[in-house]
């Protein structure tokens, strides 16, 4: 069975087992584009709700084109779909739209900028040298890691929020780092290897000789 065939069978016979199942699901294809990776996905989504998952449909393919028969193939994919729904984080889509309460979800990542120019063209991010710090809502952790979402212009668009460029730069090789911390609020920014606690709001600027690269 060629990849094309695959796709389209797959997605029926998909939608039919997790039926069975007990699952009424809306399954349709898109290309995913997250940072250091882009794949065709197949977006799996519960009727009557605006978050499902994404399967990467080459390794799918890549299971049958190694020889595992097709239908273990759709087994182990509505598989591992009903485990993606068990364990997806609990979001209110209301407050995932209100970027009031979603900008305390904030966090930063670094990431190589070469590598993701193409995708730096969608998110707001700041270059540092040769790397871009980009940001996510964090929407759970736990001790498989965290399930979090990358900001991009588009979504920020939905919030009716416009990114501002960040005062974060590079000056005689050192990262510059200004923050401000609301009224009435404390904070603990870790620079490097160091932690300092901030007791009184207002802003402050923090220096580091080197800059975190992963």
């Amino acid at each position: 069975m060629d990849y094309e065939n695959f796709k389209e069978k797959i997605m029926e016979d998909l939608k039919d087992k997790l039926y069975g199942r007990g699952e009424d699901v809306s399954i349709r294809i898109n290309e995913v584009k997250k940072l250091n990776e882009s794949y065709e996905g197949l977006a799996v989504t519960p009727e009557g709700s605006n978050i499902g998952v994404n399967i990467d449909l080459k390794r799918i393919y890549g299971a049958l084109d190694n020889g595992t028969p097709y239908a273990e193939v759709v087994d182990k994919t509505a598989d591992l779909i009903q485990r993606g729904f068990s364990e997806r984080p609990d979001i209110d889509v209301n407050t995932f739209s209100d970027y009031s309460i979603m900008k305390k979800t904030l966090v930063m990542e670094v990431v190589s900028a070469e590598t993701n120019k193409e995708m730096l063209e969608t998110v707001p991010h700041q270059n540092i040298e040769d790397m871009a710090v980009v940001y996510r809502f964090a929407l759970n952790s736990n001790n498989d890691g965290m399930a979090s979402i990358l900001v991009t212009n588009q979504l920020l668009n939905s919030m009716g929020v416009t990114p501002e460029k960040s005062s974060w730069r590079r000056e005689n090789g050192k990262t510059i780092y200004e923050i401000e911390v609301p009224a009435n609020t404390t904070a603990t920014v870790r620079i490097g290897n160091d932690i300092t606690e901030l007791v009184e709001a207002g802003k402050h600027v923090f220096e580091e000789v080197s800059i975190l690269r992963q």
